[in-house]
């Protein structure tokens, strides 16, 4: 298990995949979300997302099946 923070940037709520920038411009591809509907109201915000990480498309950094904390401190 691994875990990003980032701000979420990108959102397919047809597919459930979302992406996350983390702060140093990396970009976190975030797969599968079980409840992509309701995690959609969260685009633009600070997020940690902790779910099984492999390499993706370009070998970047995804994750399968996060888990997203919301609510917090703004930087």
């Amino acid at each position: 298990m691994r875990t990003v923070r980032g701000r979420i940037d990108k959102v397919d709520l047809r597919k459930g995949h979302f992406r996350v920038r983390d702060d140093v411009g990396n970009d976190i591809h975030l797969v599968y979300l079980v409840d992509a509907d309701t995690a959609s109201p969260i685009v633009g915000q600070r997020v940690n997302a902790t779910g099984a990480a492999e390499p993706g498309h370009n070998r970047r950094l995804r994750l399968i099946e996060p888990t997203i904390a919301t609510n917090l401190t703004q930087r």
